[in-house]
């Protein structure tokens, strides 16, 4: 299996399509090397405008932090519309552990808040700690039981209360990314938005008549 199909399996099984929870801190990302690869003759011509991939590729860090928001975007709206199609996309604690340990998002928080330079890079850091506390209260709350916190059983206070953490999580990512270089961000989101529309393609292709998967972006 490819990097990319497993990425667009797990997420279309477990964080409602977002492209990526499936690698570990010492996989590549599949379309990154792809892009390393063929450079600008893969994207899209809006895309492709915006970013030269041999020259401006997404640092990883800015990147897969801009994931875990994505991330938590969908797992909010999976939450609230009881939408699912297997346990696993089910597991709410799955999917928090994924985005942060997947993603090792508080390393790379460490990493991209050098971006800020000087003493806001401290201060970045700080407010980038926040998101990875928001979510990791999630899992404190509730037991270590891998069965504890599904989907479709939550009392809405535990539904609450997870919403709450991951909209905190989410506005903390956002202040953390206003820390840094404003292109740095924008390349990162260009490339998130061309990989996500070709996940849908290649989704489309493979399951024709099916419509899209559920989720595909966050509003």
């Amino acid at each position: 299996m490819t990097h990319a199909r497993a990425r667009t399996l797990l997420l279309a099984a477990s964080l409602a399509a977002s492209s990526a929870l499936r690698l570990g801190a010492q996989r590549p990302l599949g379309r990154r090397a792809a892009f390393s690869s063929f450079g600008g003759a893969l994207l899209a011509p809006q895309v492709a405008h915006a970013l030269d991939p041999a020259k401006d590729r997404p640092n990883d860090s800015v990147l897969l932090i801009l994931r875990v928001k994505e991330a938590a975007a969908q797992e909010t709206r999976l939450i609230k519309s009881g939408k699912f199609k297997d346990l696993q996309r089910n597991s709410i604690k799955l999917a928090i552990a994924l985005m942060l340990d997947n993603y090792q998002l508080l390393d790379n928080i460490n990493k991209a808040a050098r971006f800020a330079g000087g003493s806001r890079s401290q201060e970045a850091y700080s407010v980038g700690q926040g998101a990875v506390e928001a979510l990791q209260s999630v899992l404190e709350y509730f037991d270590s039981s891998s069965s504890s916190l599904k989907v479709d059983t939550i009392s809405s206070e535990k539904q609450a209360f997870v919403v709450r953490a991951l909209d905190v999580a989410s506005q903390r990512l956002d202040q953390f990314l206003a820390y840094l270089p404003p292109e740095q961000v924008a390349t990162a989101v260009a490339f998130i938005d061309y990989e996500n529309e070709l996940n849908l393609r290649e989704y489309a292709q493979a399951n024709p008549g099916q419509g899209t998967y559920l989720n595909p972006k966050p509003t």
